[in-house]
């Protein structure tokens, strides 16, 4: 934008204005455009105060509370410091006993899935002897009620054996006795000597 000017507007006739600023012209360089002016100190004369010596007060106190703000900011970063160290430790700690935890936990869960099926396998076996234990009650049930049975027709065939016994007896003692002669009137002899 400033690299063009328009021609027209320049004012006219001799000036030592330079109108293109972007092309650096021989004779006036930017040097030579700079004014430099002091500025006016004040006469110590007219104002009769002792602003240097509050001025370096005000800078010894600056200065001292700059350093004790540097010292009390070292402090405390220090501070942070150990604490963020004794923080990482700590972090370390819980991390630790965060996987220690993991590992126990996986453990007890093993563990107690090996429970579980222990149980399940020793609750089959247990019903396995139930049933089993009901089939021998049912045989014993079935087998005492057989030797009733049996004891039964022991019993009938016993009884009917002794009658059966008691009859041949008798028919045994009626055939011997059968060819005795009876005599009435005579007294049977004791004897006690058989030869």
């Amino acid at each position: 934008m400033l690299q063009v000017m328009n021609i027209r507007r320049s004012p006219p006739g001799k000036s030592n204005s330079y109108t293109n600023l972007s092309s650096p012209n021989n004779e006036f360089t930017m040097e030579q455009q700079i004014t430099h002016r002091k500025r006016k100190q004040p006469e110590h004369s007219i104002c009769n105060c002792n602003c240097s010596s509050e001025i370096q007060v005000l800078r010894k106190d600056l200065t001292a509370m700059l350093q004790k703000f540097t010292e009390t900011q070292e402090t405390t970063m220090t501070l942070m410091r150990e604490n963020i160290v004794d923080m990482r430790t700590q972090l370390n700690d819980i991390k630790e006993a965060t996987v220690s935890l993991n590992k126990e936990q996986k453990s007890m869960k093993s563990q107690l899935l090996d429970l579980a099926t222990n149980i399940n396998y020793t609750d089959n076996k247990i019903q396995t002897l139930k049933t089993e234990i009901t089939l021998i009650n049912n045989k014993t049930i079935a087998n005492e009620s057989e030797i009733m049975s049996i004891k039964s027709k022991t019993d009938t065939n016993l009884y009917s054996f002794v009658l059966e016994e008691n009859k041949m007896q008798i028919i045994q003692d009626r055939t011997s006795t059968e060819r005795n002669i009876v005599i009435v009137g005579l007294s049977e002899g004791n004897v006690t000597n058989s030869e």
